[in-house]
């Protein structure tokens, strides 16, 4: 690390700890940055310590403990509500966009997958015979390894788009140069045809995750590991993922059903999509 010739030792050592940038008067702060700028300040002071300019203990040393935890805003991705997803997949279906956009928006609300997750997809990682899609844990937000069971309707979108894309092409939905979609792709064809605002590709987990909760009524820790959300306990998470496939096989042909099922022919029930948070749909 360098420092400026300013940054002598005299300078060094005399900062005084009551002028902490983490502290002000409105007693308010912003916990990203916040965090970022005592990281670096802290590594400037833990440089000066070895290099000899500074004698005295790192000041930074205790701030986080008075700080107290951040209180952090719950923030939500825009998403549909749970009865609105079959309309959702007609527009989407009688849209104007590309086909192969089109069906990997449809894979991706099917399978409940990352957006990166579906854009970034080689085809060799869908098995159809077996009908799973083994997601290696290099691609995954927690890094392991992700089994998602296709629903018949999934399998038809990959089949589809194999013979679109040519069986000699990496990738399952790539773009006119062979190469991924950029991660703006699902949002510019929504905003294109009117639900600018209104939805996110990832907001259709928790479109999911509360159908799950309020309609089908599968047990908690089934739609989790649907989710590829991840249990801290590693041999309970192992046990989970190895005994729900059946369960979870037969979770998303039912997810497939009422989503390709008309609204019309569906019987009303509450609709508190719009109550999972980011945290829990993540």
């Amino acid at each position: 690390m360098c420092f400026p010739k300013s940054a002598t030792a005299a300078s060094l050592t005399s900062l005084p700890r009551k002028s902490s940038p983490f502290f002000n008067p409105s007693g308010t702060r912003s916990p990203k940055p916040a965090s970022r700028t005592l990281q670096r300040i802290r590594a400037v002071f833990e440089t000066a310590i070895l290099l000899g300019w500074r004698q005295n203990a790192d000041p930074c040393t205790g701030i986080t403990r008075i700080l107290g935890p951040a209180n952090k805003n719950v923030q939500h991705h825009p998403s549909l509500k749970y009865s609105e997803i079959s309309n959702f997949v007609l527009q989407l279906r009688a849209s104007r966009s590309e086909r192969v956009t089109k069906l990997a928006l449809e894979f991706l609300i099917l399978t409940a997958a990352r957006p990166g997750e579906v854009r970034l997809a080689p085809a060799r990682e869908i098995d159809p015979k077996t009908a799973l899609w083994t997601i290696p844990a290099a691609r995954m937000k927690a890094r392991r390894e992700h089994v998602v069971p296709l629903s018949p309707r999934a399998l038809e979108i990959y089949a589809e788009a194999r013979r679109i894309a040519g069986e000699h092409e990496p990738l399952l939905f790539p773009n006119g140069q062979g190469r991924p979609y950029s991660d703006m792709v699902f949002t510019k064809m929504m905003r294109d045809w009117g639900n600018a605002g209104k939805v996110t590709s990832h907001g259709f987990r928790a479109t999911f995750k509360t159908w799950c909760a309020e309609v089908d009524k599968v047990r908690d820790e089934v739609s989790e590991v649907a989710l590829a959300h991840v249990d801290k306990n590693k041999v309970r998470e192992a046990y989970k993922r190895a005994l729900y496939l059946e369960e979870r096989t037969a979770l998303m042909r039912r997810w497939e059903s009422y989503v390709l099922t008309p609204p019309t022919q569906k019987n009303a029930e509450p609709d508190n999509s719009g109550d999972i948070t980011e945290k829990e749909a993540a």
